[in-house]
């Protein structure tokens, strides 16, 4: 996934020196959304808890009720 030189010269453009600045900018871009991701994901998990409502068991959060 993200920009590949390979296809920009394919196209005709003549990217040169922009071939690691593309790898480099698209390894931070996932670095960065790995890292927002497992915060998130630690963040939310806090607040979920588990409850039985009429036998049934439900996921609970501060967001939402979601039928497990």
């Amino acid at each position: 996934m993200g920009i590949k030189a390979g296809n920009l010269k394919s196209r005709g453009c003549d990217v040169g020196l922009f071939d690691e600045e593309f790898e480099r900018v698209e390894r931070v871009i996932r670095r960065l959304a790995w890292h927002l991701k497992e915060e998130f994901d630690m963040a939310f998990s806090r607040s979920l808890s588990l409850i039985t409502v009429g036998g049934y068991p439900f996921v609970r959060s501060s967001v939402t009720t979601i039928f497990a």
